[in-house]
Order: structure tokens, then sequence, then C-alpha cells
């Protein structure tokens, strides 16, 4: 065996005590494991999915608990549930300042997906799963985070679908994309955190910060966009924003009913007329587009709207949902696949 020297030794020395030091504040006791459902997926597995995310804010955030998040268990997670996901974890990493621990990554099935979305990478941790995921020609446009309008990102967001969209979309999908988006984080620094709001806002948060990811499928001609905020949500801040007269009649309509009022009322019917569309501007995306779905979850209420099958107009499907989001979730699917 070859010999270490004594400059060696210490090095092995220190490096076995920050371990240990690594091991002793680790959660011991297994019941302050929190396990994930085997899919987290808001559409296919919604009670078990928000029962996760409130356990998850109740315990780690509010309660400021030193939680373990349990991999082993997990199959299967929705693009839109991993987009909550690393936003909550994100959240109580900075609100506490401490991350989160986690166990079962190497069992875990989904670990080289969430790698190739770029989910380790933000939180500053490495995936320890070797297995190839098959992602077919599937390019992600990666986790990103941040607290405005972002020239840095907004540049990213054109280069990846100026450049990467599939050859058969038009320049117009691509500009409604485009602005759709920066509509969006526009929509964040103006009304998401509004102040007047802020008792609406169920958990504590430290910044006015949003999260976005999406991906590009080439062989299903194929674009996935999509944002997240953790801010009141539209049915809370859509009736401050309009005329007396309006605002009156929105009193008592339901949370999904108010998505879809705040996705038809254009700037005319506002009383800011200088600021853009809006989310109308967001909905020109789907309404553009050959095949296309538009999704918004925020509060209570979840709005969808999706071109139809013979390719004339839209149908559109409202839900009031039992537990709140947490915030808004917009998500775009467009293909221009025949």
């Amino acid at each position: 065996m070859k010999k270490i020297s004594s400059k060696q030794k210490i090095k092995l020395i220190l490096l076995w005590k920050a371990r240990e030091r690594c091991r002793l504040k680790r959660p011991k006791n297994t019941n302050k494991d929190l396990r994930l459902p085997s899919n987290l997926d808001f559409s296919v597995n919604y009670e078990k999915t928000m029962a996760f995310f409130n356990e998850f804010r109740e315990r780690a955030l509010k309660n400021g608990e030193r939680i373990r998040l349990n991999f082993s268990y997990i199959r299967g997670i929705s693009p839109a549930a991993s987009l909550v996901l690393i936003a909550e974890i994100y959240r109580c990493w900075k609100y506490h300042d401490r991350k989160i621990w986690t166990t079962g990554r190497k069992q875990c099935q989904i670990s080289q997906q969430l790698q190739e979305m770029g989910f380790y990478a933000l939180l500053g941790a490495k995936s320890s799963n070797k297995k190839t995921f098959n992602s077919s020609n599937k390019q992600y446009i990666h986790f990103e985070t941040e607290t405005k309008d972002v020239g840095r990102l907004a540049d990213k967001i054109r280069q990846a679908i100026y450049n990467e969209c599939p050859t058969s979309f038009s320049e117009q999908t691509k500009d409604m994309l485009y602005k759709g988006l920066i509509e969006s984080m526009s929509n964040v620094s103006r009304h998401a955190y509004n102040e007047q709001f802020k008792e609406h806002i169920a958990y504590p948060y430290n910044d006015r910060r949003w999260w976005m990811s999406g991906y590009i499928d080439k062989d299903k001609h194929e674009v996935m966009i999509q944002f997240y905020d953790q801010g009141v949500g539209i049915p809370t801040t859509l009736p401050s924003k309009f005329t007396e007269q309006l605002s009156n009649k929105m009193r008592g309509a339901s949370g999904s009913k108010l998505i879809k009022l705040a996705t038809d009322l254009g700037q005319s019917s506002t009383k800011e007329a200088n600021r853009g569309k809006g989310l109308p501007q967001i909905v020109d995306v789907i309404k553009n587009t050959k095949k296309g779905r538009l999704r918004i979850m925020s509060k209570d209420g979840e709005y969808v709207i999706r071109n139809n099958p013979n390719g004339e107009g839209q149908e559109e499907e409202q839900k009031d949902l039992k537990y709140s989001l947490g915030g808004t979730l917009i998500q775009w699917k467009v293909s221009d696949n025949e």
C-alpha cells in the first residue's frame, strides 16, 4: 500500500469530520420523512398531489421542520408538478437558509428525467442516478427562476423558441409564444405579489419570485412552456384591476369563472389603459396555432382552452378546485403536427 503523507492524513481527517457533521445534521427519525406519491400529477392524481404539497408547506415552510423528502416511491411526475415542486423546495431553502434533505434518489425512476430538466442544477445538487432516460428528441428548457423581467432569460427564451422550434412552426406562432411568456413575467411584477393582497398569501415567501421551464419535441412538432408564481392568484387580484361596475359583477364568482373573465376582458375595461393585454394576449397563443392547449391554475380555480380536433375554434373547460394551488400556473402546449 502506498504510504500517504502527513499533509494528506490531515486532509482526510478534516474530510471525515466534515462528513460526520453533515451526517449528524440529517434527520434520523423516519417520521420526519415526507414521501412523494407514486405519481405527482395535478390532472390524474390531484388529491394525493395536493396533499403532499400542503403537508410540505405546513411542515417545512410554516413550522420550520427539518424534514427529508423520500423519492423512493415516485414513478411519474408531470411537468406542472415538477415546476411547483422545485419552486417549493427553493422557497423553503431560501426562506429558512437551509437545503432540504432527500433520500431514495438512487432508486428514483425519474431521477435522470429531473436531471435533464435542470432540477438538481438549480438547487445546487447532483443526481446520483446513472440510468438513461428515454427522452426521444425532446430538448428541455431548463428550470429557471428570477424576481423580475430579466433580459438574460428573455434572450434565452427567444433563442430556444426561434432556433430550436420545429421548422413547421410559423414565425407568428413563435412570436406569440415569446410575447406570452414576456407578458407572464410582467404580470408577476405588477400583480402577483401586490402588497394590497399580501394577507391572502398563506405561506411566507422571501421575494417576488417566479419559475419557468418547458421542452421542445421535434419528433412530435410540439412545444410546451410553463410559468409559475407563488403570489395571491388571479381570482384575488382581478376585481381590483377593473372598473367598479365590472368588479360588482364579479362578486361571488368562482375561481375558475374569474380566471375565464380575466382571459376575456382586455385593457379597455381596466383602470390601467396604458398596460398590455395581459391574459388575453396569452390566450392568443392558442387561438393562433393549429393544435394547442392553454391551462391556467390559479388559487382554487382552473381554466383550460384548447383547439377543437376538427380545427374549428376552441373548446373551454372550467373547474373549481378543492385546494388552493398557492399561486398561478400558466402552461402552453402547442403543436404544428398534422
